[in-house]
């Protein structure tokens, strides 16, 4: 805290609400639902101190940029590298090359403070599950740090030319038509825009806003009366915390955001000196919380992924408890020993600590790309060597969308679909199916066939001979079955194929360390969502119709499991739901695929 400002312990307790919100939601635990809304009440507060501390400082005269920027470093920088230091051998170790690839990705971006826009960039197929990802956490600290290094200048500005009371009426207008553009435009709902600086800005505004406000205009009230307005906000923060089922089809989140903001905001206002907080066992905990609550956020996500990437299973709520208690004892340590000594400027250059900071990043940064590059180092592990090839060799299959330069053979099959039918489209090339006899179609997920799309169909139809069509999506709608076998038929084409879904279960990395004896009878449990829509379909389509891959991927005498190696040891996933060489070289030898794949190409 800056030498200008009085530790509040209201903000203390806020902050431990906050954090406990987002580990809790971490561990998927019911009831709270809106647990990520803690990351916003952490934004509110960071927009309010730091608006704050530079006002407080102008007053004085005493404000120089560099030095803001140099406090801005000993507080988050320190405790973030020696997390990424300790996270990186275990990484390491623990994560099958596609994940580490994407470990060291997003190793290079929390380095330079930037994972928010890296996620904001990856986001989407090929993004691993981000309960899987140890640094997926930190694109909240890029956004604050984008944050202020505009907020000095925009202060600084203001001040220049005597504007600080007309920067309320700025600031506020900017909140209100973000709020609104967000909510007209759906940004809400967009996975891309979560992570933005641009969609995220107005919450640590509505900070600096408080810090501007107060400055201007303090209301006085009764103390009695203040103590249980303070009271009753927190309980709503909880209340929206716990209350709010996250919908995607509602404007839940554009709902939730703002109001855990304007509650936020009020009770930093009030500044309540709240003595049930300062002298009652609970609220020395909450407040204690507080004060680790950087460091217990740094720890938690990446205890949690690296013991899911070990878990066959999902974890049970009482192993998240002991995570939990590990990561509250990492934390108290780091907090005494990094945090609090390296905050103190005198010890900072005593220990020259900003030059061994840039050498730390610079080294990790090294380490990143070299994950990246090397494509997860898949030669850790035995069986993983065409692992490297990772997205790629699904990515490939683009290259048959292209009618130019390319021969067609008289009966040619129509790949409809996304990255599963790119999938399937590998199991026919590594069935022998020649590339002239295929040809690939990017297509959306769960409509029927329209007669925009017919009609590429029927052109495609008229460039070369499709006497199959096979669509490949995880979610097909089987009440467009009649409806596109009709809408074929009357462009030529008589046979229509549908792909089910396919899963490797919980953890693809669980067994990068075992033998080759083992992996020959490693089997995991499909997901529900995969098993359901496998079931649906074969209830819903016709047998000589439908193919299933998770019937495909099972062993002949375990029901309910697929397998993850094949006798060589080899891995057959990428990911939970994508297929390795080695996976489409697997399906393409079972005696049910052969069946189905000579069907397809035959006259």
């Amino acid at each position: 805290m800056s030498q200008f400002m009085q530790h509040r312990k209201d903000l203390d307790v806020l902050r431990a609400i906050s954090v406990v919100s987002v580990v809790l939601f971490h561990t998927g635990v019911a009831g709270v639902d809106a647990g990520f809304l803690g990351v916003d009440i952490f934004f509110v507060i960071s927009g309010y101190l730091m608006s704050q501390m530079i006002l407080k400082s102008m007053e004085s005269d005493k404000f120089i940029v560099l030095d803001f920027y140099q406090r801005r470093v000993r507080r988050i920088v320190p405790l973030l590298l020696f997390v990424l230091i300790v996270c990186t051998p275990i990484a390491w170790y623990l994560l099958g090359p596609n994940s580490l690839k994407s470990y060291g990705q997003s190793l290079v971006a929390t380095v330079l403070l930037s994972n928010n826009i890296l996620l904001a960039l990856t986001s989407g197929y090929w993004d691993l599950d981000s309960d899987f990802k140890p640094l997926v956490h930190t694109w909240s600290l890029g956004v604050e740090e984008q944050f202020y290094l505009l907020l000095p200048l925009l202060l600084i500005f203001f001040k220049k030319y005597r504007l600080l009371k007309q920067a309320v009426y700025f600031i506020t207008a900017v909140v209100l038509c973000s709020v609104v553009y967000i909510g007209l435009t759906g940004s809400y709902l967009d996975s891309k825009s979560f992570y933005l600086p641009q969609f995220r800005f107005w919450e640590l505004l509505s900070g600096a806003l408080v810090a501007l406000v107060e400055r201007r205009t303090k209301l006085e009230f009764n103390p009695v009366l203040k103590l249980f307005i303070y009271r009753v906000l927190l309980v709503s923060v909880l209340v929206v915390v716990i209350s709010f089922d996250r919908n995607p089809d509602s404007y839940y989140e554009w709902v939730s955001t703002p109001l855990i903001v304007i509650i936020t905001s009020l009770i930093i206002y009030l500044n309540c000196n709240d003595d049930y907080f300062n002298d009652s066992r609970v609220g020395r905990i909450l407040a204690y919380v507080g004060l680790i609550s950087y460091g217990l956020y740094l720890w938690h996500q990446p205890i949690f992924a690296f013991y899911r990437a070990a878990s066959v299973d999902e974890p049970k709520p009482l192993e998240y408890f002991f995570l939990i208690v590990f990561a509250v004892i990492v934390s108290v340590i780091t907090y005494k020993f990094i945090e609090t000594p390296l905050r103190n400027k005198d010890n900072f250059k005593k220990l020259k600590t900003g030059l061994v900071l840039c050498i730390v990043s610079l080294i990790l940064v090294c380490i990143g790309m070299f994950f990246h590059f090397s494509g997860g180092v898949p030669g850790r592990f035995n069986g993983y060597e065409n692992a490297e090839e990772g997205i790629k060799y699904n990515e490939r299959i683009r290259e048959l969308s292209k009618i130019k330069d390319r021969s067609f053979d008289e009966a040619v099959v129509l790949i409809y679909g996304n990255s599963f039918a790119r999938d399937f489209a590998n199991v026919l090339l590594e069935a022998g199916v020649a590339k002239n006899s295929i040809f690939y179609l990017e297509k959306g997920l769960g409509s029927c066939i329209d007669d925009k799309q017919k009609k590429i169909i029927q052109e495609l139809q008229l460039s070369f001979d499709v006497s199959t069509f096979v669509y490949g999506s995880h979610n097909y709608r089987i009440d467009c079955y009649e409806r596109d076998v009709n809408a074929l038929r009357e462009v030529g084409i008589e046979k229509m194929y549908v792909v089910g879904p396919k899963h490797f279960g919980y953890s693809v990395d669980a067994y990068v360390h075992s033998d080759i004896s083992e992996r020959r009878t490693a089997y995991a449990t499909p997901s529900h969502t995969s098993k359901n829509a496998d079931q649906v379909f074969k209830e819903g389509l016709p047998t000589f119709a439908y193919i299933s891959m998770l019937d495909l991927l099972a062993p002949p005498d375990v029901n309910g499991v697929v397998r993850l190696f094949n006798q060589e040891g080899n891995p057959l996933m990428v990911d939970r739901v994508h297929l390795t060489r080695d996976g489409a070289e697997f399906i393409a030898t079972n005696e049910n695929a052969i069946q189905f794949i000579q069907q397809m190409v035959s006259h």
